[in-house]
């Protein structure tokens, strides 16, 4: 079993945008009305096929560094990026004029893990089972959300007071738990 260690954040985008542009953004109220808006993504990113999984709009470029300009010259409109990840990249920026999209939350699940060597079972399965019980009695969740990063991108992501679009990630494995809602970040839980 696999156990997604930052609890499926990296599949809570928020939107990095040009400043000026949330009246884009502002009546978006389904998957369909965010379509008519192009997204920019990593040419080789997990994500950008997720992306076009879904049929979103989306430019790429093989240079992480040059979205950062695409955005503000309005090659596209919008960068997910993961909750912790806008503001940060927003303040590597402060030459250019981008902001964090107010009212949108994309999310699919998209997972990190812990993982060992395959000769290693028996480190594999300790691991395991102090996740398993860290997540039962309530000291992963603590410990999780202690974390001053993820506290940071919590407050400011607001993510109760947005607006949440739902789509699927085809590149999560079999083994990929999505029925145990434990294993997740629950907006529910905020």
């Amino acid at each position: 079993m696999h156990i997604p260690v930052l609890k499926g954040m990296l599949g809570h985008r928020t939107f990095i945008i040009k400043e000026g542009n949330q009246y884009l953004f502002d009546n978006i109220q389904t998957l369909d009305d965010l379509k008519n808006l192009k997204g920019g993504q990593g040419s080789q990113w997990g994500d950008t096929f997720v992306l076009k999984n879904s049929e979103i709009p989306t430019v790429t470029t093989s240079k992480y560094l040059n979205l950062f300009k695409m955005l503000e010259g309005e090659r596209f409109h919008y960068f997910p990026r993961a909750i912790h990840e806008s503001w940060a990249e927003i303040n590597e920026h402060p030459d250019l004029n981008l902001t964090v999209e107010k009212r949108i939350l994309l999310i699919y699940p998209y997972a990190m893990y812990f993982m060992v060597g395959p000769e290693n079972q028996r480190l594999h399965d300790l691991i395991y089972r102090g996740f398993e019980m860290a997540i039962r009695d309530g000291s992963y969740n603590e410990l999780f959300y202690a974390n001053p990063a993820i506290k940071e991108a919590l407050i400011k992501s607001n993510l109760n007071e947005r607006i949440v679009l739902k789509i699927p990630n085809p590149n999560m494995g079999p083994k990929t738990p999505i029925d145990r809602p434990e294993f997740w970040l629950e907006l529910n839980e905020l």
